[in-house]
């Protein structure tokens, strides 16, 4: 199961006599349903963080804080060994999205169940199986060979909402947080079978357009025709935001796009990404491209355009002939290195006020915005990584980048000034944000087993 190198034999062992205990207590954990985006969730969240408050006085923390935000509470853990070590802050988030359609789930979402060698429940793999893995890590060390560095905990109750509360707080108190590297596991990596390392994630806007027409509900066989309908208007300016080929035809959305690299093309030559399995997995019969090299600069480096959600008018049962009064929308742009989230912003709204249909009134909400992040894939701490993966996995890693976001990374980086890793461990196929999401048992112990090692040796 794991490369059998002697300097990890005695984290072997302990891992060995504990992975049912740990697997335990990860199955408690994700029976918390601690939704960050709906309020009525605050109690569920309070009892997540009190959760870990409990795991870091399990592994003798003396400095435990729970730490108040204007979104939901923050966590915040310190072990120091010798303040002559390094420090390395381990950030993860313990916040889940909604677990909406519960009828599209084998089993419900909250009640952890382990099948086809991995556990499933929402949140185990973002982010809850892998913050496990760099509490076990920590753990492990402490009770084997002694942790040989000093430690900050950082457990995020609002990430899956943008993390603006810890962005608060890191600017408030920087040097509370400092530490010499970030590590980050809230990334996934590409294939079932081969180990890889994120090296850029693509930025988001967040945005929700809400288009209001009459005064109330009219009946269509009165006034169809007669008054311009929301819910048409605004169909008609989703799908005004891209053309036929997939490309945002907002003007100068892509002024700022750079172009990879001879370099980075063949990087994305190397990764052995089958199209077919793809299109299997997802159960689709085509993808946007056939082309394997334009799929991956899709998923990772091309700025993209969905609508995450519509809503408007009648949805229940049987038929009600209506013109509604409102409709909105949740659009999401994912952008890339170069671009500014809040000119993206700015853009997207000009072009919505020129398209929008004469007869309706245009509102526009900002949930949320975030950088694309780019990372040095020569520093030592990516190479010492691409190390540990390799002794682990027993393959040598590939490079990738991230389709998604982590809004925590830049304000890493600049507002304390230290450099990130994301040394994730999960696949694309865990369903994340999707139902059935599920976290593999492999990955779960073998993360643990990574991050041991590389503590281990990080200098």
């Amino acid at each position: 199961m794991y490369s059998k190198l002697l300097s990890m034999q005695k984290y072997l062992d302990y891992l060995e006599q504990n992975k049912e205990a740990f697997l335990n207590e990860l199955k408690e954990f994700l029976k918390i349903p601690s939704i960050s985006a709906d309020h009525n969730y605050k109690p569920q969240i309070m009892q997540a963080a009190n959760f870990l408050q409990d795991q870091l006085k399990k592994l003798g923390f003396t400095t435990i804080e729970l730490l108040e935000t204007e979104d939901h509470p923050l966590v915040f853990g310190e072990y120091v060994v010798d303040s002559a070590k390094p420090t390395v802050l381990l950030y993860s988030h313990y916040d889940v999205q909604p677990p909406d359609p519960l009828a599209e789930w084998q089993t419900p979402p909250f009640e952890p169940e382990i099948r086809n060698q991995a556990i499933y429940a929402r949140g185990a793999a973002d982010n809850k199986a892998p913050l496990f893995c760099h509490l076990k890590a920590v753990e492990t060390l402490l009770k084997t060979k002694g942790l040989p560095l000093n430690v900050k905990f950082i457990f995020d109750g609002g990430e899956e909402i943008g993390s603006e509360g810890l962005v608060s707080l890191l600017k408030q108190n920087p040097e509370k947080f400092k530490a010499d590297l970030a590590l980050i596991s809230d990334t996934s990596m590409i294939l079932d079978d081969l180990p890889s390392l994120a090296i850029s994630l693509r930025g988001l806007v967040y945005l929700e357009v809400i288009i209001n027409g009459p005064n109330r509900d009219l009946y269509s066989g009165q006034n169809g025709g007669l008054v311009q309908n929301p819910i048409n208007a605004l169909a008609t300016m989703v799908a005004k935001i891209t053309d036929d080929s997939g490309k945002i035809t907002i003007p100068g959305f892509y002024d700022q796009v750079l172009d990879l690299t001879e370099a980075e093309l063949k990087e994305l030559a190397t990764i052995p990404f089958d199209l077919t399995e793809y299109k299997n997995k997802l159960g689709v019969s085509e993808l946007t491209s056939d082309s394997k090299i334009e799929i991956l600069k899709r998923l990772w480096v091309k700025p993209t355009f969905d609508c995450n959600g519509i809503k408007g008018g009648y949805l229940g049962e049987g038929q009600k002939t209506i013109i509604p009064s409102q409709a909105s929308a949740k659009l999401s742009f994912r952008i890339v290195p170069n671009q500014n989230p809040q000119q993206i912003k700015s853009l997207v709204e000009a072009y919505l006020h020129q398209i929008k249909p004469a007869g309706v009134t245009l509102k526009i909400i900002e949930h949320s915005g975030c950088f694309p992040v780019k990372i040095d894939h020569t520093s030592k701490q990516v190479q010492l990584a691409l190390k540990v993966l390799t002794e682990v996995y027993g393959h040598n890693p590939f490079l990738q980048g991230v389709g998604e976001s982590i809004p925590l990374v830049l304000e890493f980086n600049q507002t304390l000034g230290m450099p990130c890793l994301l040394l994730g461990f999960g696949k694309w196929s865990d369903n994340i944000h999707s139902p059935n999401e599920n976290f593999k048992l492999d990955n779960f112990y073998k993360g643990i087993l990574t991050l041991c090692r590389f503590l281990e040796i990080y200098k």
